[in-house]
């Protein structure tokens, strides 16, 4: 998953010219690859990984790695909080999830797997009539139910919301797995404001 945008830290606004997540939802693992431009120390390329209850940074992809345990739970939260992580770890919670009507929407709330069960979700879906105008690419008339906000507690709180679903894939390498356009992600001291550019979603 391709995108660009902005990156607040703790009040500081940062461009963000080129940001690249890889998903495994088996291991579980993710990679995120990003630059941020600004004023101040904190610019530059950071490559942030987990993979099963391991964390660490890197240099480049793959190569010069830094421990981060402490980054653990964070940066699995962030991984089963993406839309297709919604569903898989709604799938793997089984009994203890639960479905509700909250003011005329649908939520979804269930403990996160291990070893972030610590931590809550609460994820708002909708059909796609109700969704904002779309994007002029996205597919028309498209029937579906789509995660619009994703709310944690506990040991991870995060606000995510979602917007604008579409195949965001290469016009010659369409999958017709939606995925949002505009992405809303709030953490801590830390927001990102993102627009996807592109997407790869031929291995779901």
């Amino acid at each position: 998953h391709w995108a660009k945008g902005t990156m607040t830290v703790g009040g500081q606004r940062f461009e963000v010219p080129e940001y690249r997540v890889s998903l495994n939802y088996a291991v579980p693992g993710m990679r995120v690859d990003f630059v941020r431009k600004g004023s101040g120390a904190q610019t530059g390329r950071q490559i942030e990984v987990v993979s099963g209850a391991a964390a660490w940074n890197e240099t480049e992809r793959g190569r010069n790695a830094t421990p981060a345990q402490d980054r653990v739970k964070e940066r699995l939260v962030h991984l089963w909080t993406t839309p297709m992580g919604v569903v898989k770890a709604a799938g793997a919670a089984g009994a203890k999830a639960t479905v509700t009507t909250q003011g005329g929407a649908t939520v979804l709330s269930f403990p996160l797997p291990a070893p972030v069960d610590d931590v809550s979700v609460s994820a708002t879906v909708r059909k796609d009539a109700s969704l904002a105008t779309p994007h002029a690419s996205a597919l028309k008339n498209l029937v579906g139910t789509y995660v619009v906000r994703v709310v944690t507690a506990g040991a991870v709180a995060s606000d995510t919301t979602y917007a604008e679903y579409g195949d965001w894939n290469w016009d010659d390498y369409k999958a017709d797995v939606m995925l949002p356009r505009r992405i809303s992600r709030q953490q801590g001291n830390t927001t990102f404001e993102l627009r996807t550019t592109n997407t790869n979603t031929y291995n779901p």
